[in-house]
């Protein structure tokens, strides 16, 4: 994926390209399976997207503490009846329809 966004230069919409990567991340794990005529478990699932995560976080320049302070931040925010309540309005709930 990597190449592809390359070569594109960038212009793969980031809302396509995590969920591309992950297809063919399955695919490629699929293909691997197949080859050495065995099934594909749990371990090698957590391999291959512990290995997706790393290769991400070099491309966008994240580190593993931007990543956590990122999460950290997204908890505060969903307990913020505030952020609650936009979300409601956003996606048509009862008090923002």
């Amino acid at each position: 994926m990597g190449m592809l966004m390359q070569e594109s230069r960038n212009t793969i919409p980031k809302e396509v390209f995590v969920p591309a990567s992950l297809a063919l991340m399955a695919e490629a794990l699929d293909y691997v399976g197949q080859k050495q005529g065995r099934e594909i478990g749990n371990e090698d699932v957590d391999n291959a997207t512990k290995s997706y995560a790393d290769s991400m976080m070099q491309l966008s320049g994240y580190t593993p503490d931007m990543v956590e302070q990122m999460a950290g931040k997204t908890q505060e925010w969903m307990q913020d009846p505030r952020y609650a309540q936009l979300i409601q309005q956003r996606m048509g709930g009862a008090n923002g329809a």
